[in-house]
């Protein structure tokens, strides 16, 4: 069962995280936030997919649980298979997010 967040949480979520806490991807792009985090996964090659996601790491999951503090998220991405599931998982939660602002 999921847990219920306010409409507070919702947006402290989707808000910009910190400058000095952005997330640099291999190819160069900055992500302060989970609508720039959807648009980077759209528009990033599998070879810095595959830098950020392998079977050492997941550094999108590490960023989400201790930065954006999106647990939820973290979770999912943990279950995504390829950079289109990551995509789909994060728009679904942008959707929902922005959803209980509204």
């Amino acid at each position: 069962m999921r847990k219920r967040i306010s409409k507070e949480e919702a947006g402290r979520i989707l808000q910009d995280c910190e400058q000095d806490k952005v997330f640099w991807a291999k190819n160069g792009v900055t992500i302060k936030n989970l609508d720039e985090l959807h648009i980077a996964l759209k528009m990033m090659d599998e070879d810095s997919y595959k830098y950020h996601v392998n079977s050492e790491r997941n550094d999108f999951v590490n960023w989400l649980r201790d930065v954006v503090n999106d647990d939820f998220l973290a979770k999912e991405m943990l279950k995504a298979r390829n950079r289109e599931s990551a995509i789909k998982k994060v728009s679904e939660r942008l959707n929902t997010l922005s959803g209980m602002l509204k």
